[in-house]
């Protein structure tokens, strides 16, 4: 034991002088005329990202960080050489100053500032020394340019690289709302951070709720609606102090109605002195639906005239053969035995056609089986069976129209190391597109896998799990309830801006997400402003549980739609909401809004949904009377000779959707995803980032309302089209 720590030590010794003199003997390639600036380590960098981030050679970093040899150590520092012939000033930050303003000023990016200046990422403050990389003019002079005159290049540079977008003057006021970042504020106006921030500097500070951001007008593209008929329109003059819920008042309009005639509302406020085309609610008029097969209401009809880029929705084309993996746990081990029924000695002597088949076999088995005629299924596997068999017709269609797939299923039995077993065959990597695991517990590996190997990966079902907070190649269809929730207040301001709100306190909620959906409508309809002009309208907590229904029928009106929110996730506590409402819908236009879970209640009576006109909003409805459906039925029968449930109508969007994608986008699917919509059977799909580093969630949701005619209807999509 001594001997061999003797050698070690020798070792290390001899090692050491080695480095130093390695050290020594590259050191005098850094020229004299160089200094250092400082580099905290963080996780997962590597000495060739920190050479390519600098632009200094590997062997240079070595040089004069010896230690590098043992590898990278987060946390630790590390000396940059940088060359003195680069041109530097030294900066003092002044009162109320920020990394951006001192970026912008000397016209460097903020990776530039901490490059030169590391400590600047824990903050600065006044007095602090900065050192600022200059560029030299011609005449050996660096002069600072105003913050101005950054700011309106940097708009300019922006305006003239966004797809098609005509320069208008002006700005506009956008209000912020409760849980929107300023990713969102990026994603939804095309602009840098910097350039949101040297217009709204409170900006810096962070983003509060009822915030009011100028933007330039020419950050939403231009798009005008011409009528069919103009005789079927107003056309209408914004005055000073009118808005949109003002006008939609004024008309008696939907919100959404002027949004889709108006389509630059969808992103900005009305404009004093625009005009606005008005749908003029006196001239519907009834038509004939081909789709529908039915007659109905029919609103002014326009069309939509526009600066945005439209594809056409397939490619040519090209003959390539895409590679797709689908994991599903199909349970098959189970399924070859669940039909198996055990068959006794005794039963098989008493079977004629039994002894028959073993005259010549003296020894009997002590017990065997027999296939049962009337065949089941193992019920664990049984939507996941519909689930896969959607996707057989949308590859099957998908191939008959040229594209060529190549579809691997894979039976993950919800095993985490059998998923392990999967992702680990070689010829997993020629995957252009995973579909599945189904839960979240056997997404982590797979999702790891994903990334590190810039797999497009889809979660077809499940909202749990956060993979796509990290994953860039993470596609969440089902969006999660905090998304949902948000999506619904956005929408609910909308919808009911001069209705009578009213919160239905059946219990303690305020630990419940449903309290977040409360306090977001709330925000939203204070945005409105709609609240300080009319007495009518109003938001009100009524406690239920304290008070009793009975005093509740005193604030009802017959006036004005009667909106309920009934914050519970007990079915119990919404069971008695829905059934004490359901009596006052005879007498009062109620209305109640909650979140698709409610349909899954079994102590509610469907009927009772349809009085109190439930609505909400959710990523997918299956539409029985439009003709694609019934297509889509009738060929599901044929295939299967069974009838299809939700799980045949996602399993068949989800594959034909991405499949189409593949085939149209390519590698260039991750950023080209995002506004790429397409009509599908039962799903709304319109997929965004939820962050610059981060994957994608579902953000289309329809409108879902139960009719008193006990029908259920989709009023729409909720989703405006994206800006791409």
């Amino acid at each position: 034991m001594k001997f061999r720590l003797f050698l070690y030590g020798f070792f290390m010794i001899v090692c050491m002088q080695q480095l130093a003199a390695q050290e020594q003997s590259d050191l005098n390639i850094i020229p004299a005329d160089t200094t250092f600036i400082s580099h905290e380590v963080k996780a997962g960098e590597t000495i060739f990202s920190l050479s390519e981030k600098y632009q200094v050679s590997q062997k240079d970093l070595i040089a004069v960080n010896p230690e590098l040899l043992f590898g990278l150590k987060p946390g630790s520092f590390l000396r940059i050489p940088v060359m003195n012939n680069e041109a530097f000033t030294e900066y003092i930050v002044k009162k109320k100053q920020t990394v951006f303003s001192i970026a912008r000023r000397y016209r460097i990016t903020l990776d530039e500032l901490y490059r030169y200046n590391p400590q600047a990422r824990k903050g600065i403050q006044a007095g602090q020394k900065l050192r600022i990389p200059l560029e030299m003019n011609a005449s050996g002079k660096v002069e600072p340019v105003s913050t101005e005159e950054v700011v309106e290049e940097q708009i300019v540079k922006e305006i003239a690289v966004a797809p098609k977008v005509t320069k208008r003057a002006g700005y506009f006021t956008h209000k912020v709302a409760a849980g929107e970042t300023i990713f969102d504020l990026e994603r939804r106006y095309g602009m840098s951070v910097d350039s949101l921030i040297a217009l709204n500097p409170a900006i810096s500070k962070g983003l509060t709720p009822g915030l009011k951001l100028r933007i330039p007008i020419d950050r939403v593209p231009e798009m005008k609606s011409e009528p069919e008929n103009e005789s079927e329109f107003i056309r209408y003059r914004v005055a000073e102090g009118e808005t949109i819920y003002s006008l939609a008042d004024l008309f008696q309009v939907r919100v959404a109605e002027l949004k889709a005639a108006n389509p630059e509302l969808k992103y900005r406020t009305v404009l004093t002195g625009e005009e606005l085309l008005i749908p003029d609610k006196r001239l519907r008029m009834k038509r004939y639906d081909d789709m529908l097969q039915d007659t109905v209401w029919a609103s002014p009809q326009y069309r939509l005239l526009d600066n945005l880029d439209r594809d056409e929705i397939y490619s040519q084309v090209s003959g390539e053969k895409y590679q797709v993996a689908l994991l599903l746990p199909l349970y098959l081990n189970s399924n070859d035995t669940v039909n198996r029924v055990r068959v006794s000695k005794e039963e098989l002597l008493g079977d004629s056609l039994s002894l028959n088949s073993m005259l010549k076999s003296l020894n009997l088995p002590k017990d065997t089986f027999q296939i049962r005629a009337d065949k089941v299924i193992d019920p664990r596997s049984e939507n996941f069976m519909h689930f896969y068999e959607g996707v057989l017709l949308a590859v099957d269609s998908l191939n008959k129209r040229g594209l060529s797939i190549e579809l691997h299923v894979f039976d993950t039995r919800r095993d985490s190391s059998t998923v392990l077993r999967i992702i680990r065959q070689e010829s997993f990597l020629n995957m252009d597109l995973i579909i599945g695991p189904v839960f979240p517990e056997q997404q982590r590996a797979v999702s790891a896998y994903s990334a590190k190997n810039r797999i497009p990966m889809v979660s077809p079902l499940s909202a749990a799990g956060s993979f796509e907070k990290w994953n860039p190649y993470y596609f969440k269809v089902n969006p999660t309830k905090e998304k949902l929730i948000s999506k619904t207040a956005e929408w609910f301001a909308d919808e009911f801006f001069n209705a009578r709100v009213f919160v239905l306190k059946m219990g303690d909620y305020k630990h419940l997400p449903e309290a977040s959906l409360v306090e977001q409508c709330r925000n939203r309809l204070n945005e409105t402003g709609y609240y300080l002009n009319n007495k009518e309208v109003l938001f009100r907590e009524y406690d239920a549980s304290k008070e009793g229904f009975r005093g509740l029928t005193y604030l009802l009106t017959s006036r004005r739609q009667n909106v309920f929110i009934v914050p519970a996730s007990s079915e119990g506590q919404v069971s008695v909401a829905v059934t004490n409402l359901n009596t006052m819908a005879e007498k009062y236009p109620i209305r109640l809004i909650g979140l698709p879970s409610f349909k899954n209640y079994k102590s509610i009576q469907p009927e009772y949904y349809h009085q109190v006109q439930l609505e909400y909003l959710a990523h997918y409805f299956t539409d029985y009377e439009s003709l694609p459906v019934n297509q889509f039925i009738g060929k599901f029968r044929k295939q299967f000779g069974t009838e299809p449930n939700e799980f045949s109508f996602q399993g068949f969007d989800v594959a034909y959707y991405f499949m189409t994608a593949l085939h149209q986008f390519g590698k260039q699917l991750i950023t080209e995803i995002p506004g790429f919509h397409l009509p599908l059977n039962q799903l709304n799909l319109d997929f965004q980032r939820v962050s610059k580093t981060g994957g994608f969630m579902n953000e289309g949701l329809f409108d879902v309302c139960y009719q008193k005619d006990f029908s259920i209807k989709n009023n729409g999509l909720v989703n405006p089209e994206n800006l791409k």
